[in-house]
């Protein structure tokens, strides 16, 4: 895009729009062949936020400026991360509590979930279209409740033996707050900014390390922990995020959370999981006879 001005804006855009169709175009041929019909509301999303996308560029083009895209395009990745988190962090979570660590589990994705992205989704229709409304505020402040509700259905205050599985319940955090910030934003208290950099450098910077940090380590066959090199990474990356763009405890809050001693009595999960080489089913979560004989995704 750095040679938009070159090319003409309407090149670009045809450019910059081809990622996001050809990703979709990817999605949908493999939820077709396999029949898995449930993960159709993410091609959806992906839908929307390619909407949004050839929207910045007319807005951009014709009124100089893409303030009301750029907020649908946020809506639609805190949409995502709340509908994918929500799937992929309490099955993880219930993995690994069943082998490490009984006793609560995190409550499974349900129908409560369900209403509570639906009601985020018309809060952040609300926020695009009137950010800074007293209503808006409102809504954006109850909804913030709800996953905040939800949230603390996951028993992520259980996860502190494991800090590659904390850090996407401290990553998912920022979602609520997100909220919570754009509600104080709508009361004239705070700025704008703050939401947003609640959502995209916490909720967005953080799940994108975690889950890629995850995918990585499991893909090739290595133990799912977070090692310290792993550890260092993700808090200096936070770090260089989040300067100047939350209150100052913020970045802090998600750091010491990523470097935590393990809790007690939590020391066996680093000493019965394998340091390198392929896992085995059970500390992968996977029960599967084949499973041992390759890598597994994780499933959820």
């Amino acid at each position: 895009m750095a040679l938009s001005a070159e090319i003409g804006w309407a090149f670009a855009l045809v450019v910059d729009a081809a990622f996001l169709a050809l990703v979709i175009a990817a999605a949908t041929r493999e939820i077709i062949a396999g029949g898995n019909w449930r993960n159709l509301p993410v091609v959806v999303l992906v839908l929307v936020l390619l909407a949004g996308n050839v929207a910045f560029h007319l807005e951009a083009h014709y009124e100089g400026a893409a303030d009301v895209s750029i907020r649908v395009g946020i809506g639609v990745v805190m949409l995502l991360i709340s509908l994918i988190g929500g799937r992929i962090i309490p099955s993880f979570t219930r993995n690994w509590l069943v082998k490490f660590n009984p006793g609560r589990l995190p409550v499974p994705f349900g129908r409560f979930d369900g209403v509570v992205i639906g009601l985020s989704a018309l809060a952040l229709i609300g926020w695009i279209v009137a950010p800074l409304s007293t209503v808006t505020g409102v809504v954006m402040a109850l909804v913030g409740a709800l996953h905040l509700v939800r949230f603390a259905r996951w028993a992520g205050d259980r996860t502190t033996g494991e800090r590659l599985l904390l850090i996407l319940h401290v990553g998912y955090a920022f979602v609520p707050l997100g909220f919570l910030l754009n509600a104080l934003a709508g009361f004239g208290v705070l700025p704008p900014s703050a939401g947003i950099h609640a959502w995209m450098t916490g909720a967005a910077g953080i799940m994108t390390l975690a889950v890629m940090t995850r995918a990585s380590l499991g893909h090739t066959g290595q133990a799912l922990t977070a090692s310290l090199a792993t550890q260092a990474s993700t808090s200096r990356s936070s770090l260089r995020r989040w300067r100047g763009s939350l209150p100052w405890y913020c970045p802090r809050i998600a750091i010491c959370c990523c470097t935590l001693p393990p809790a007690a009595g939590s020391s066996r999960s680093s000493a019965s999981q394998p340091r390198s080489g392929r896992c085995s089913p059970a500390a992968r979560g996977v029960h599967s006879p084949s499973s041992a004989r390759r890598p597994r995704r994780d499933k959820c």
